[in-house]
């Protein structure tokens, strides 16, 4: 992935076109669950209003901030906790 542009990455879908959803993609810190959103505090992170999320597999995810066009990994995901999706 460190080859392709933001554009190319954030173009990604899920599943590939019939469900429509972007692979990767922001998600706002309000959607995150309660233990997360505690961590950010922790870790001085509350300042930003998003974090990016790289899905990796069905249940992997890889959660960090783009600053300047570079991400940063905050945390592994590998159980999908971090902000479970509606259908769980």
């Amino acid at each position: 992935m460190e080859r392709l542009s933001w554009t190319e990455v954030r173009a990604m879908m899920a599943h590939g076109q019939r469900r429509g959803d972007n692979k990767h993609k922001f998600i706002p810190i309000e959607h995150l669950c309660g233990d997360a959103q505690r961590r950010l505090v922790e870790l001085q992170l509350d300042d930003f209003d998003q974090l990016f999320r790289f899905r990796l597999g069905n249940m992997e995810r890889l959660w960090g901030v783009v600053e300047g066009g570079v991400f940063y990994p905050v945390w592994w995901d590998p159980q999908h906790k971090v902000c479970p999706s509606a259908d769980r």
